[in-house]
C-alpha cells in the first residue's frame, strides 16, 4: 500500500472517532481543572448536582411523527421490492448482480454466501455461470431450477472453489458464527485469483434496521427502542450493530485474511429534521449514547468491498 492510501485511511478512520475522542476530552479537561484548583486552594473538589435527566418523547409523542409526512423516509417508496412477487424478486436479483459484481459471469464458478431463495443463484445461471450454487444456514438444500441451493458447507465445499462469491446485506445480520469466521469460510472456497464482493449494511444507516417494508421511515430503528417497535407490530433483524463502518469492516477483512482492493460507500446525508425535531434528537443522541448527531456515520447507506486472498 502506497503512502497517500495509508494516510487517507487513517484519515477516514480518525473521522469516525473524533466525536467520541471530542466528547471524552471535554470531560477530561473539565475534571483536569477541577483537581488542579482543589489542590492549590486546599479544598476537596466540589461535588457536582446532578442535573435532572431530560424528558425523553414517550412513544406515543413518537408515534404521532412517525405518523407525520415530515418523517424522512428510509427508502423511496418505489425502490422497495414486492416481496409476494417472484418477478419483482427476480428482477431485484439481476439489479443486485449487475450493481454488485457489474462483471460477465460467462463459464464462472458463481457462490451466493447467504442466498436467501435463491433469486441471485437462479439469475447467475442465466447469465451463463459454469457452476451457480448458493448457501444459506435458515434453508433446506434443494435443487432449485437447476442450480444447487444448500445449507449444508461441505456442499458448498464440492462444487468449489469458486472464482466469484457474493456476500449481499449478509455479514452485518450473522447470527450463529462471526462476521470474521464467516470471511474465513469465503477464504477457504475463493480461487486463487478469485475475487470476493461484499456488501455491508451499517447498523448507524438510515434503513440499517430493515424496517422499511411496514415502517419505512429514517433511522427509526436508532430513535426508537427495540422494545418500543416491538409493541407496535415491528421486529428487527439480527444486527451486529456496527455504528463504526469502515474501521469494523476494514477489522474483519484483515483478520480473515483477505485483502480489499476496492472500497466504495454509498451515501445520503441525513435531513435536517433529525437535528432540528427537538424529540428525536434528544432520543438520537440519548439511545446511542453521544453527545453530537453522528453525520459522519448516519450518511453511509452501504459500503461495499472487493476483496482477494492476502497471500
Amino acid at each position: 500500500m502506497n503512502n497517500t492510501n495509508h494516510i487517507d485511511e487513517c484519515l477516514q478512520k480518525l473521522k469516525e472517532v473524533q466525536i467520541a475522542l471530542k466528547n471524552l476530552g471535554s470531560s477530561l479537561e473539565a475534571a483536569n481543572k477541577e483537581k488542579t484548583a482543589a489542590v492549590a486552594t486546599g479544598r476537596k473538589p466540589a461535588t457536582k448536582k446532578k442535573k435532572p435527566a431530560k424528558k425523553q418523547a414517550t412513544k406515543v409523542e413518537l408515534e404521532s411523527l412517525l405518523s407525520s409526512s415530515d418523517w424522512p423516509l428510509a427508502i423511496p417508496e418505489q425502490m422497495i421490492c414486492d416481496v409476494a412477487s417472484e418477478e419483482d424478486k427476480l428482477e431485484r436479483a439481476e439489479g443486485i448482480l449487475e450493481l454488485i459484481i457489474g462483471t460477465n459471469l460467462t463459464d464462472r464458478r458463481f457462490l451466493d454466501f447467504g442466498c436467501g431463495e435463491g433469486h441471485c443463484v437462479i439469475k447467475a445461471d442465466k447469465m451463463g455461470a459454469k457452476t451457480s450454487v448458493g448457501y444459506d444456514i435458515s434453508i433446506t438444500s434443494k435443487k432449485k431450477r437447476g442450480v444447487t441451493i444448500t445449507e449444508n458447507w461441505d456442499d458448498v465445499k464440492k462444487n468449489g472453489p469458486y472464482d466469484t462469491i457474493m456476500a449481499y446485506d449478509v455479514l452485518d445480520h450473522i447470527e450463529k458464527e462471526t462476521p470474521v469466521e464467516a470471511l474465513k469460510k469465503i477464504r477457504e472456497v475463493l480461487a486463487d485469483n478469485g475475487k470476493a464482493y461484499l456488501r455491508m449494511h451499517p447498523w448507524c444507516s438510515r434503513h440499517g434496521g430493515h424496517l422499511y417494508q411496514k415502517l419505512n421511515k429514517a433511522f427509526a430503528h436508532l430513535i426508537i427502542t427495540e422494545e418500543e417497535l416491538a409493541t407496535m407490530g415491528h421486529k428487527l433483524m439480527p444486527n451486529q450493530k456496527v455504528m463504526l463502518p469502515l474501521y469494523t469492516y476494514r477489522n474483519w477483512i484483515v483478520n480473515a485474511g483477505l485483502k480489499k482492493i476496492e472500497e466504495n460507500i454509498s451515501e445520503t446525508q441525513p435531513e435536517a429534521f433529525f437535528s432540528q425535531e427537538k424529540a428525536v434528537l434528544d432520543r438520537l443522541l440519548s439511545l446511542n449514547n453521544t453527545k453530537e448527531i453522528m453525520t459522519f456515520q448516519m450518511k453511509m447507506n452501504f459500503v461495499d468491498y472487493v476483496v482477494i486472498k492476502n497471500g
